[in-house]
């Protein structure tokens, strides 16, 4: 496996990530952020994750925002991800909203962005379901602005069950992507000379682009959640997209309304909250505390 060296970012020390972490990313498709989430945080999340995942372990559960998955050494039957996660836990909406992240999303794509895509993906303890080699999205979309995932660490990810990334693969074509993806599910391989191992504490994130190379094992180790937030430039969101042209205002109500959720959250301190900006051609609905979110779950091709 590669040595992989990150930049050190530490979210106690700095408002956001600097022009030379945010060219880093772009070179590499890949950034770790450490300390965003408070322990206060952390525990808020940790509770709310943990019922979730015991209504997705029950006989009989069904929902259709759940994904299973048969773990290939137990045979069992696991849960491994689950879709609109702020629809399902308060404390994603507030955290959704951490200035930290969302200051650095900006410096990545400019002050007119959205967040899209939203899930949470879990191994769970003793029967961590494997996920293949992917990229997370098709060959339609450009490296500028970069479109990317943020990763939210709700527990440790250590060696046994840590993402697997090739640094730099976000560059490649999507032919060459494609032929090496199905060469490493083929041969089941997690450990090639170029591909890194990312090790995380809970409490950090991880940014990593949608066309980075990346999977992980099926592990028999401990809980790992991770939540994942999607960000895209509404210019990108305009020409690339499969959602219809009325997502980018209802997302925009949804993340100023994530804003004001992390405004009254008692759990959460922050110095300087975030303040969302886009430009005149961008602008975002006004939030209006009488005429909140009805829901949540917004289907991305539905509306």
């Amino acid at each position: 496996m590669s040595t992989f060296c990150f930049p050190e970012i530490d979210a106690k020390l700095s408002d956001s990530i600097s022009n030379c972490d945010a060219g880093f990313f772009l070179e590499q498709g890949l950034l770790h952020l450490r300390n965003v989430i408070s322990p206060q945080e952390l525990a808020v999340l940790d509770q709310e994750s943990r019922g979730l995942l015991d209504n997705a372990g029950r006989a009989g559960f069904v929902d259709p925002d759940y994904m299973y998955s048969n773990h290939p050494q137990t045979g069992e039957r696991v849960p491994f991800r689950m879709d609109y996660v702020t629809d399902k836990m308060p404390s994603a909406r507030v955290l959704m909203a951490h200035p930290f992240v969302l200051r650095s999303v900006e410096m990545l794509v400019g002050s007119s962005f959205i967040p899209t895509w939203e899930s949470k993906v879990f191994k769970m303890a003793g029967a961590g379901a494997q996920v293949d080699w992917h990229r997370d999205a098709g060959p339609y979309l450009s490296n500028q602005p970069p479109v990317f995932f943020a990763d939210y660490y709700l527990d440790d990810a250590d060696e046994t069950t840590a993402l697997r990334a090739i640094p730099g693969s976000h560059l490649w074509s999507y032919q060459d992507a494609m032929k090496r993806a199905a060469a490493l599910n083929r041969d089941n391989d997690f450990g090639g000379p170029d591909i890194a191992v990312l090790p995380v504490k809970a409490g950090d994130v991880l940014f990593h682009h949608v066309h980075t190379l990346h999977g992980s094992p099926a592990g028999t180790g401990k809980l790992r959640r991770v939540i994942y937030f999607a960000f895209r430039a509404i210019s990108v969101e305009r020409i690339t997209s499969p959602n219809r042209p009325r997502f980018i205002p209802v997302k925009q109500r949804i993340l100023l309304e994530c804003l004001h959720c992390r405004a009254e959250a008692p759990y959460v301190q922050d110095s300087q909250p975030f303040s969302y900006r886009p430009d005149i051609e961008s602008a975002s609905p006004v939030f209006n505390k009488l005429d909140r979110v009805a829901s949540f779950r917004i289907p991305h091709v539905e509306i």
